[in-house]
């Protein structure tokens, strides 16, 4: 038997395989922001391991060091725009080439954070600076899309500029709900830097640092992270052409961790 298609039979054939068909499917983007509860406690432990190398003139130094401590975050209040943190690091222990030295044990700090991590003046409302973690987007994004900024001070004294990219590599579902994975690079460049103890120096630094962090996408908040970097800093006589008088390099690993996720 025969089966004869009309034309217009190929056409709804078309229109129907079209509507069948998915669509091109976009990309998701994902909201990166703290979300914090009044009156929740927060706890990440903090370590880190640093090099430095210090030259000056013939005499030369290098001083190991290990950190270990908690940092405490206690919101105390949020609105739809920002929130009302204490902040406090305690420090457990201190090694310094092998020596222990004695912690120091600072106070709480009461900070305001809007929920990009960015520190609230709170006679202005203005964001000052960051001092939380890394630096969140904007704008939700997607796996592959970066963002960064670029900040540069400067005049008649000292000059600096501060580059920060990061991008999410991944995301993934885990006990804790989503987790995003992000990497991130900050450059710091400087010059004109007085240097302690030396008068009439003045020193150009500049530093690179590559971080990975884990995000939890729901629940608004650092996993953990880990941090490796390099300074570099090296000062001559001001007015003078001659060898660096001093010169320091920093190589240093940090690691931070949620205590209870």
């Amino acid at each position: 038997m025969k089966i004869h298609v009309r034309p217009s039979g190929w056409i709804w054939l078309a229109a129907l395989l079209a509507v069948a068909a998915p669509a091109h499917a976009q990309a998701e983007r994902y909201a990166l922001r703290f979300r914090l509860q009044s009156g929740e406690t927060l706890q990440y432990r903090h370590t880190a391991t640093g090099v430095q190398t210090v030259e000056r003139g013939q005499q030369r130094q290098e001083i190991r060091s290990e950190t270990e401590g908690v940092q405490v975050i206690q919101v105390v209040d949020t609105t739809e725009q920002w929130a009302d943190i204490d902040l406090r690091m305690v420090v457990r222990r201190i090694l310094v080439n092998g020596e222990t030295r004695t912690p120091p044990q600072d106070p709480a700090q009461r900070l305001r954070i809007d929920f990009e991590g960015f520190l609230i003046d709170p006679r202005s409302g203005a964001a000052t600076e960051r001092d939380l973690f890394l630096l969140l987007p904007k704008r939700p994004v997607a796996v592959g899309e970066a963002w960064g900024r670029t900040d540069r001070n400067g005049g008649a004294g000292p000059t600096a500029e501060l580059r920060e990219t990061y991008q999410i590599v991944g995301v993934e579902s885990g006990p804790l709900g989503r987790v995003a994975r992000i990497r991130g690079s900050l450059t710091f460049t400087g010059s004109g830097f007085a240097v302690d103890g030396v008068a009439g120096a003045r020193a150009n630094v500049r530093e690179v640092i590559e971080v990975e962090t884990e995000w939890l996408i729901d629940r608004g908040r650092v996993l953990r992270s880990r941090a490796e970097g390099r300074s570099e800093l090296e000062a001559s006589a001001e007015g003078k052409t001659t060898m660096p008088i001093v010169r320091e390099i920093t190589t240093f690993t940090r690691i931070v961790e949620a205590v209870d996720g």
